[in-house]
């Protein structure tokens, strides 16, 4: 086993644990996430017999689990945009806390229509739901459909890649028949 990833678990450790001992958000190198990544990809490429497969199985494991600690610690301190912990992080950090920002503006905006007695509101919220559209690949061949709009879709095939409405793609895929693809399977570098 490369002595590297050994090397490489040790300094995720010393960096889990001075991000965990601060209250505030910790400047490390925009990187670090990547290279994390490469390790655990590194780790998993590699194939060894008996002992040092369960050497490296078990380094694996404690990279994984420092990996999601380091994440967790971070993101944990919920910094706010503008001070100097939000200009810490790192911008997979800030795109997840947008996301949490916009689960919970539409939280707000569903109750502040309820309670405010807003039922157009309400109906709008709906309406854009049903209208959201997700694409998909299919895992299997797939009858034609009618959507939740009341269009007809497919027939498809095996690994089709289909734009349907939002409602049945979770179908699909909770019937294991599809895979829902988000924006994140069609990000990439420059």
């Amino acid at each position: 086993m490369a002595r590297e990833g050994h090397a490489d678990a040790v300094a995720l450790h010393a960096l889990v644990a001075a991000e965990m001992a601060s209250p505030q958000v910790r400047e490390i190198e925009a990187d670090t996430y990547r290279r994390v990544s490469e390790l655990i990809a590194r780790l998993r490429a590699e194939e060894y017999d008996g002992v040092a497969e369960r050497m490296k199985e078990s380094l694996l494991s404690i990279v994984t689990g420092l990996a999601v600690l380091l994440v967790e610690a971070r993101m944990s301190k919920s910094p706010q945009p503008g001070s100097a912990d939000y200009a810490n992080l790192l911008d997979e950090e800030k795109r997840a806390l947008e996301f949490e920002d916009e689960a919970r503006d539409a939280r707000s905006a569903v109750l502040s229509a309820v309670l405010g007695g807003k039922p157009r509101i309400l109906e709008t919220i709906s309406e854009r739901h049903r209208r959201r559209l997700a694409v998909v690949v299919t895992r299997r061949p797939i009858e034609a459909l009618v959507g939740t709009d009341m269009l007809q879709y497919g027939p498809y095939g095996e690994h089709d890649i289909a734009c349907l409405p939002l409602e049945n793609a979770v179908t699909l895929e909770a019937q294991g028949a599809a895979i829902r693809l988000r924006w994140a399977d069609f990000a990439h570098g420059p």
